[in-house]
């Protein structure tokens, strides 16, 4: 019984491994840098408390200035509302460390918009035309 019970516990945890490997691979989503992506929105949450944009972490959740999202071969990041100059130079400086530390072998995309993700969304048509104020690129020749 033992034996069986150990053979049933294996498949099961082979079966969650291929499930997460296999969502992650064909999800239509560059995941390559997913860990740099993570740790990146780490450090805008940080950027963002120290500079008062946020006063903690659930309020960065409620505030949403900040979203990282996958890109091709690399990550975007988008700031919404957020016109602090030291913050929005904090944020570039930690994209182009990523950036030169890769030596340009990742793409990262910067868009800037003057609004709040949340007057965006009540916007007509609930922001889908919204433009970015600003937006940097930095990309490899990949």
């Amino acid at each position: 019984m033992n034996r069986q019970r150990c053979d049933t516990m294996i498949i099961w945890l082979l079966s969650i491994l291929i499930f997460t490997y296999s969502a992650r691979v064909y999800s239509g989503e560059d995941m390559t840098y997913y860990d740099e992506q993570i740790r990146m929105a780490n450090k805008i949450r940080s950027i963002m408390i120290e500079n008062n944009i946020c006063a903690s972490v659930i309020d960065c959740q409620n505030k949403q200035p900040y979203f990282v999202s996958p890109y091709k071969n690399g990550f975007s990041v988008q700031l919404w509302g957020v016109h602090d100059k030291r913050v929005l130079r904090e944020v570039l400086f930690q994209c182009a460390d990523v950036f030169a530390s890769y030596f340009g072998d990742i793409t990262i995309v910067i868009s800037v918009y003057r609004r709040t993700k949340k007057e965006s969304l009540s916007s007509f048509l609930g922001g889908i035309l919204e433009k970015p104020w600003m937006s940097i690129e930095f990309r490899g020749e990949r």
